[in-house]
């Protein structure tokens, strides 16, 4: 504590830092004032006081930073997914089933993939891989033939190779056709093989998810097929002979999705192009929402970059009514549905401990910020933005609208309008 501070106490510690915001249930502050780690919100009487892991760590010699694993948070965030899915499932009279997988590439180390298999069993949850490396992984470890094993990204001849022996070991690999120029090296080693392979289609939506990676979704979008190139594919499947292997249709719209609006109207846009494959005779069983599932990092649950406006149960409530709605208006059978969230899965599970050298203040002497008479409104307006920090919600938005006032602050000091008194005031409420 600086020479400021006269008392500290847990709600100014939660005031401060918001752990109950972006804890996910999983962090929250002690009566004694440290972070303390729920593994299991369920069974909230087992808890781990994080500093004593910390002391423990110094106490065996390791050196810092270090990074500190909670497996049983993986654990807890497969049950929950896979949980929340089959009770919105069963309320919404949905007559397909939930079968997720895990992607590989969020966090490639065995002991998180091998827990995520191992608690996954119970509910079939599978993996998915986008390289030859991460095929081989998933190979070795999904060895439960119920699961599905999602396969995207660059196909070359041997990955394609790699996969159908693995549908030739019994296990349900789909492979996920994102370029045109992949269905036919497919079809080609599949017949060389005489191994039929399970197919699913990536479509390039028109809508863009919202949020840092949006620009992973929309008709410019670097992966998937476009509507001709899906029609094209199924006439062309048909013509082989094959078009009882096509099984899947896949779309993505971004990872960390912030708003639900963009998840209600992927829902539509996909739901749609799965009835009319329906109704051209391709009966699909799934349909693979990608990823997207956020974090809300930041605690605000607005729709920041860091943040996401909506819960883990809202937005699978939004995929399965939305799915439902759209296959009863026209007609179809539900599909099973898939999805890949990796980041829910595993942002919580890991932190990373290092010591703090120093600290760097961007106004370490701030003068006097007290109302004072006859100061100008630029002063007054700045002093209520600050003192209103408690009640945002959107930390993005208050970060905006300071920063633009401080450079309106600023502009008004060049034209004479205000003293370099004011302005320090306005600089000291700005980093405050």
């Amino acid at each position: 504590m600086d020479g400021t501070s006269q008392e500290w106490s847990v709600e100014e510690a939660e005031r401060v830092y918001g752990v109950s915001r972006w804890g996910g249930g999983y962090f929250h502050i002690g009566e004694n004032g440290n972070i303390k780690v729920t593994p299991n919100p369920s069974d909230p009487s087992i808890q781990i006081d994080f500093k004593a892991v910390i002391d423990e760590i110094h106490q065996e010699g390791v050196q810092l930073p270090v990074v500190v694993r909670f497996h049983d948070i993986l654990r807890s965030q497969v049950a929950n997914l896979n949980t929340i899915f089959r009770n919105t499932i069963a309320e919404a009279e949905y007559s397909g089933e939930y079968q997720g997988v895990y992607p590989v590439k969020v966090n490639q180390m065995r002991e998180v993939v091998e827990e995520i298999v191992d608690v996954g069993e119970h509910y079939n949850y599978g993996l998915e891989a986008g390289s030859k490396a991460e095929l081989i992984t998933v190979l070795a470890l999904n060895t439960n033939e119920d699961s599905l094993t999602i396969l995207n990204g660059y196909k070359d001849e041997e990955f394609m190779r790699l996969a159908l022996l693995g549908r030739k070991l019994g296990r349900r690999m789909v492979v996920v056709v994102e370029k045109y120029s992949e269905l036919l090296l497919l079809v080609k080693i599949s017949k060389e093989l005489g191994i039929e392979p399970l197919i699913g289609v990536r479509a390039k939506m028109t809508v863009k998810g919202r949020g840092k990676w949006e620009s992973s979704g929309g008709e410019r979008a670097k992966f998937g097929l476009s509507f001709a190139e899906i029609i094209n594919t199924a006439r062309y499947l048909k013509e082989q002979g094959m078009a009882h292997c096509l099984k899947l249709l896949h779309f993505h719209i971004g990872s960390q999705l912030t708003d639900i609006r963009s998840v209600k109207e992927a829902i539509s846009e996909g739901g749609r192009i799965y009835a009319e494959m329906h109704k051209m005779g391709f009966p699909l069983d799934y349909v693979d929402v990608g990823g997207g599932l956020g974090i809300d990092y930041d605690g605000t649950a607005s729709t920041s970059e860091s943040s996401r406006n909506y819960s883990m149960q809202e937005y699978v409530a939004d995929v399965v009514y939305g799915m439902k709605e759209v296959c009863d208006l026209e007609g179809v059978p539900h599909p099973n549905l898939v999805s890949e969230s990796g980041r829910a899965i595993t942002a919580h599970h890991s932190c990373v401990i290092t010591q703090i050298m120093g600290e760097i203040r961007s106004n370490s002497a701030g003068v006097d910020t007290s109302e004072a008479e006859g100061e100008h409104y630029f002063v007054k307006n700045m002093r209520e933005m600050a003192s209103s920090f408690d009640q945002q919600t959107n930390m993005q938005e208050l970060y905006n609208d300071a920063s633009q006032y401080k450079e309106q602050a600023l502009d008004a000091f060049k034209l004479r309008v205000l003293s370099l008194e004011e302005l320090a005031k306005i600089e000291t409420l700005y980093w405050e």
